[in-house]
């Protein structure tokens, strides 16, 4: 297994603890992708929050700002047959995808 499945087996094994995600996000942007780097980080503090921080407003701006830009190449890794995903935590925790209507179906 590769370092960076590793990193993120260590983050489904623990799905509510945010520590093994802040490594991926340093991990990641060690290997050149600091915007994810940035919004791993970013969601993780967003979960912290209260909504009547000041902060907030921004911070949620930048995150629609990395989702625009980044969301699609993101979720790529889950292939190209995706219809919905949705990120927490800075990472995909839900996708949908098409399903090929054009197959036979074996039960018939």
């Amino acid at each position: 297994m590769d370092e960076r499945a590793a990193l993120l087996r260590t983050v489904i094994e623990s799905p509510d603890d945010d520590a093994p995600r802040l490594v991926f996000a340093d991990w990641v942007e060690e290997h050149g992708e600091p915007e994810r780097a940035e919004f791993i980080r970013l969601q993780c503090r967003l979960e912290t929050l209260d909504d009547d921080t000041d902060e907030i407003e921004q911070m949620r701006e930048r995150e629609r700002e990395l989702l625009d830009e980044f969301a699609w190449a993101w979720a790529e890794e889950f292939g190209t047959e995706l219809r919905q995903w949705s990120y927490r935590r800075g990472l995909i925790e839900r996708v949908e995808v098409n399903l090929d209507t054009n197959c036979s179906s074996d039960m018939e």
